[in-house]
């Protein structure tokens, strides 16, 4: 299916204004969406939508400052959004953060702040947008979780993991109740792209060599641009679950075959934090 059946269409996207998020707006742009580029920094979504402007020939976007947190202003901007634009065709459900560090070093805070955006954020957006799609029985949800949503085993985020094994969840039986409204849902699951989330993580009660770490490990990932053309690119499939890259997909399936793999994988990590990264 040509990405040119993005034309003409109305998508939303949340966390746009850099990583992942920007790149499926450029991408989308590209392809002749009218793109709403939405943030919880507006003049992040603003930079988004001004690259586009000056970039992409006879391109339509607007920013908007939102925070997916907060119930009231999402319902407002997307009541606006549903308002000026006839219709809402496609919404991307990006924004994301994760905050790494041992459970016993993690406060009640550290588990809101990342809940709070990573699932109840999907959960706030979805159920918003998901009553103005079912009214006209038409629309596309993209829900974009992580790989760490499917592993049984993780280490050293877990916040971020429980998140999105919720998002995840949710986004299934989403997709379960919006058949009927002829409403679409895509469970998005990527493993590493290289956006500058490691440089924002909060690290707990660990030394500089974990914020090192786990940049090295995000710079072995797809390039942003790449992972936003994979994710258009299923979308338009109608695929119920995209996993990438494949490293992370094979992977992934690994762990389904060889279930010691992805245990003793997540226990390494954590003796190796303990030994070079945590400090004491």
């Amino acid at each position: 299916m040509n990405n040119s059946n993005y034309k003409g269409k109305n998508a939303i996207v949340t966390g746009g204004g850099d990583g992942l998020g920007r790149e499926i707006c450029i991408a989308l742009a590209k392809y002749g969406a009218t793109v709403i580029c939405t943030d919880k920094d507006f003049n992040l979504a603003k930079n988004t939508t001004t690259f586009i402007k000056s970039q992409i020939k006879e391109s339509d976007s607007i920013a908007f400052q939102m925070d997916v947190t907060d119930e009231q202003q999402v319902s407002e901007v997307i009541d606006s959004i549903n308002s000026n634009y006839g219709k809402i065709d496609y919404f991307f459900n990006n924004a994301g953060i994760t905050i790494g560090g041992e459970i016993r070093d993690l406060k009640i805070r550290h588990w809101k702040k990342v809940i709070d955006v990573n699932l109840l954020g999907i959960i706030n957006c979805s159920s918003k947008v998901f009553k103005i799609m079912s009214a006209y029985k038409q629309g596309h949800i993209i829900n974009i979780t992580s790989i760490s949503g499917l592993l049984e085993y993780t280490a050293l985020s877990t916040p971020y993991a429980v998140s999105k094994h919720g998002a995840v969840t949710f986004s299934k039986a989403l997709a379960l109740e919006a058949m009927d409204f002829n409403v679409k849902v895509t469970t998005v699951c990527p493993g590493a792209i290289k956006t500058n989330i490691a440089d924002k993580m909060e690290h707990i009660n660990s030394n500089e060599n974990a914020k090192k770490r786990a940049i090295e490990f995000i710079d072995k990932g797809i390039s942003p641009d790449l992972a936003a053309e994979k994710v258009l690119k299923d979308v338009l499939k109608n695929k119920e679950i995209i996993i990438f890259p494949t490293a992370f997909k094979n992977y992934y399936f690994a762990t389904k075959i060889f279930r010691f793999l992805e245990k003793s994988m997540a226990l390494k990590l954590i003796r190796e934090f303990r030994k070079n990264d945590r400090l004491e």
